[in-house]
């Protein structure tokens, strides 16, 4: 059973708190890179507008329109439009992005930060694949992942960056996070996966979680942990004391108020692979001879 509780998982939450943290999120197109990497920001935000996004896919308006509860905690001023052939002219300066050489896309990065005047500041950049390719940069190059990892531990920066490969990367050797993107089919049905691979600094309490994309928002579930059920010896009650006769597991009695009733039929409906459960049930009825339950598996 599974229940909504919050954005993203709440390890990721607390290690960028902390600033100079380093994430790679990656997942085939349309798995929801872009709307957790804003999520995660939307989660550590405190309304101080200290994030600078990159975008090689679409506009600062687009970007906003797309995701409008992101305006809080991004300023329009600090998405760089990144995509090169779309730059013209006629825009205003602070939406343009230039970067056809290194030096000038890790300045254009390093002004940014130090134009903010808390910390720590978010970099996203979204997507790496994008930029390297645009500035003739080998993908397996990762001389610019590293400058920038150095830039935002020098400048109390996270980094967080998207890419579009889900395999194993020489990226995720230098982040201190890598989360991992899936979806599928499962009967007829879209099942969506976060997979936490590397948590750095951090326990990694639940490896995957289900996620949804609902209304453009970034939304896990998690499962609901139910007590173990503790197994008792049933109690021979002597004939007449008790109206009930346990069975053998306490939780189960508070709900029944008291236990199986005497002389009576009971309809139990069990699902398959509960394993010793069912026998804690039906061992007291099959040796008092005096309640009987019936078993139904789904």
């Amino acid at each position: 059973m599974l229940s909504v509780e919050r954005n993203v998982p709440a390890e990721l939450i607390g290690l960028l708190e902390k600033g100079r943290y380093s994430v790679h999120i990656k997942g085939a197109p349309g798995s929801g890179k872009t709307t957790l990497a804003l999520e995660m920001v939307k989660g550590i935000s405190t309304g101080d507008k200290t994030v600078i996004y990159l975008s090689s896919r679409v506009s600062p308006d687009r970007l906003l329109d797309q995701f409008p509860w992101i305006g809080e905690c991004l300023n329009e001023r600090n998405i760089l439009d990144a995509r090169r052939s779309y730059l013209s002219s006629d825009l205003p300066r602070s939406a343009i992005f230039e970067y056809t050489e290194q030096p000038e896309f890790l300045r254009s990065i390093n002004d940014r930060i130090q134009q903010s005047e808390k910390r720590p500041v978010t970099v996203i950049i979204d997507s790496l694949d994008a930029i390297k390719t645009n500035m003739n940069i080998p993908l397996g190059d990762t001389t610019l992942e590293s400058i920038l990892l150095e830039l935002g531990a020098k400048t109390n920066t996270n980094m967080i960056f998207v890419s579009e490969a889900s395999e194993n990367q020489r990226l995720d050797y230098l982040t201190d996070a890598v989360v991992r993107l899936e979806r599928g089919i499962v009967k007829d049905r879209l099942v969506r996966k976060l997979y936490l691979e590397k948590l750095r600094g951090g326990e990694i309490k639940q490896p995957f979680y289900l996620f949804s994309l609902k209304n453009g928002r970034f939304t896990i579930f998690e499962p609901i942990n139910f007590p173990h059920i503790k197994y008792a010896p049933p109690k021979l009650e002597k004939s007449g004391e008790s109206m009930f006769i346990s069975t053998s597991i306490q939780e189960l009695d508070k709900i029944l108020n008291g236990g199986l009733r005497k002389s009576t039929l009971n309809l139990l409906e069990v699902a398959k692979g509960i394993g010793l459960s069912l026998i804690h049930i039906s061992e007291p009825t099959r040796l008092l001879s005096i309640s009987y339950a019936v078993f139904c598996l789904k």
